[in-house]
């Protein structure tokens, strides 16, 4: 029988990032891993980016474009939809894979026995400026932890994972992004996520995470709080109730 080596969805939303849209593109072309598709979402762009896309020209490329703009997690539940990889795992257009074995690290993690659990592979995070120089890196700012992380990422206690990778069918099974949260809908969904899944660190920085005037960083701070606080009501009755066994306590990262 052949091996077929195991193919990655690389789910990338855009809206007007002509600046960086390329950046992120060339980022996972230089994957280490090349058994992947590049699934790109464009929620009806009125710059440059669709044009910038189509320029690429690699045949793993598919794009589609949204007649009207419906939003970052109808975008978003849309990729996840389309994925025809065994694995997915996201980019932002604005962002970047930071490490060339990002995809590779990650999925040999997957292929380690698991923990009774379905599990979720993520690396470190390196927050980069517009210009796409180093700033620092998430886990020095918070405490990265492995195993079933629901009570800490609920308290956001902990390193909450980014553009992590996960079978397919596991990310379909706890539900798509909530279209009315404008902000933090990947927080929710990872909530839910991490109710049935535990998360396993690959051991190298991933996701460059670009800091700039828009998306997450340019929300106010009240806006941060009120959907934070929306969320956490959401699911505070569940802190506690992660599986059967009850494993509740995080465990530190190797």
């Amino acid at each position: 029988m052949t091996h077929h080596p195991t193919r990655i969805t690389v789910m990338m939303p855009n809206y007007n990032n002509a600046r960086y849209v390329s950046q992120a593109i060339a980022s996972v072309m230089r994957q280490t891993w090349q058994s992947w598709e590049l699934l790109i979402v464009d929620d009806a762009s009125t710059d440059d980016s669709v044009d910038m896309i189509r320029a690429v020209g690699d045949p793993r490329i598919r794009l589609v474009i949204n007649s009207r703009n419906e939003g970052i997690s109808a975008v978003r539940n849309r990729l996840l939809d389309l994925a025809s990889g065994d694995h997915v795992t996201s980019l932002d257009s604005d962002d970047v894979f930071y490490g060339d074995d990002k995809l590779e690290r990650e999925v040999a993690v997957l292929s380690q026995p698991s923990w009774g659990r379905p599990q979720v592979a993520f690396s470190d995070v390196m927050l980069i400026d517009e210009s796409g120089n180093d700033l620092a890196l998430v886990s020095e700012q918070q405490p990265l932890r492995e195993g079933p992380l629901f009570h800490g990422m609920l308290r956001r206690s902990v390193f909450i994972p980014r553009d992590y990778l996960v079978n397919t069918d596991v990310a379909r099974s706890v539900g798509g992004f909530d279209t009315t949260l404008k902000i933090y809908e990947d927080w929710d969904f990872k909530l839910r996520l991490a109710r049935r899944a535990n998360f396993c660190f690959s051991g190298v920085t991933g996701i460059g995470y670009r800091r700039h005037g828009n998306g997450l960083s340019s929300a106010s701070s009240c806006q941060h709080v009120k959907v934070q606080s929306q969320i956490q009501m959401r699911y505070s009755g569940l802190a506690v109730k992660l599986d059967s066994k009850g494993r509740v306590m995080d465990r530190k990262a190797a």
